[in-house]
């Protein structure tokens, strides 16, 4: 790929942000040589592998000044997703690594699921809130509620314009479906809110982050805390009064097959089941924790492939589980 003339615009490069945001760097090798090196990220990012890709390492070379810009692809594995790149620059070589993630999951359209939705599932005339709708298994189940015939409302925190693209399916197949910003972490309230509900689904969630280290990291577990115990104890007993009966929570198969890497994720699960048994004790409310398996949604994308359970399948064995005959 010769980049030539074009290499600042394609990359988007801002020589007086990077040598600022590294002036020891900048004075020890020169403006220009860090303006560089800053530019070989957007090389990764920008052209190859692209979007979505994540940066692991380089080696450099310095050299004295040239007049173009190349660069080539040395090597590529497929199994570990593992892309080599090789930079000839103005003021130095360097050899880049960098890992091509895969595409992000896409959830197929109410038409296509409709095709596969058991003749039993009936939702007409139960009002559902899921939380968390926007992406990954909040937005299956909100799509096979509203095509069912429910009446479904979908929270996001950050995904707006993927919450209005899951809302606009349901609405094109002729179903109900209504968006609210929430964000768990902070004070509910119901004025919001269009109706009140029967049902709730709870899929509010962190980025879930490995801890390889054998240290426990109470740092990490307290980020998993607030949201697999502390908010959804605190959305719960929000909504029971206003009629929800019964509540989701999506607890994880991690917890038996004790993956170490993910410690302070399963702690914090178990926890939150220990929360769902009383909240079921001390209030007028059915809460069911099934343990998911890591289906295939933008949260569970690897760099080495893994194996998935078909999404659908779980989706429909959770709806299941809530035993939606009064």
């Amino acid at each position: 790929i010769s980049v030539g003339d074009t290499f600042e615009n394609l990359c988007g490069g801002n020589k007086e942000l990077a040598t600022s945001l590294f002036p020891y760097l900048t004075e020890a090798l020169g403006g220009d040589v860090v303006y560089e090196i800053a530019l070989l990220s957007s090389i990764v990012g920008m052209i190859v592998p692209g979007l979505h890709s994540l940066f692991l390492g380089l080696k450099i070379t310095f050299k004295d000044g040239a007049d173009n810009q190349i660069v080539t692809v040395n090597s590529k594995r497929e199994l570990f997703r593992l892309i080599e790149l090789g930079y000839v620059g103005i003021n130095l070589d360097a050899k880049i690594e960098a890992f091509f993630r895969p595409k992000s999951v896409t959830i197929p359209s109410c038409e296509d699921l409709s095709h596969q939705l058991p003749a039993t599932l009936s939702m007409t005339g139960k009002k559902v809130l899921v939380i968390g709708g926007s992406r990954g298994l909040g937005a299956w189940v909100a799509k096979l509620v509203g095509i069912s015939g429910g009446d479904v409302t979908i929270t996001f925190n950050t995904g707006k314009d993927d919450a209005e693209l899951v809302a606009q399916d349901i609405r094109s197949y002729g179903g109900i479906c209504d968006c609210v910003h929430m964000n768990v972490s902070q004070d509910l309230k119901v004025d919001v809110f269009k109706t009140t509900f029967d049902y709730l689904f709870y899929f509010a969630t962190p980025k879930i982050s490995m801890n390889k280290s054998s240290v426990f990291d109470e740092d990490l577990h307290e980020i998993f805390y607030n949201f697999y115990v502390r908010d959804f104890k605190k959305t719960v007993e929000f909504f029971v009064p206003l009629g929800v009966s019964r509540v989701l929570y999506p607890s994880t198969m991690f917890i038996d097959d004790a993956k170490k890497e993910f410690k302070e994720y399963i702690k914090a699960k178990m926890e939150g089941e220990k929360v769902c048994d009383e909240l079921s004790k001390n209030h007028p409310v059915k809460v069911v924790k099934p343990r998911i398996p890591p289906v295939s949604t933008d949260q569970t994308l690897s760099l080495i492939p893994t194996v998935k359970e078909n999404t659908i399948d779980i989706v429909l064995s959770i709806l299941a589980l809530m035993s939606f005959d009064d």
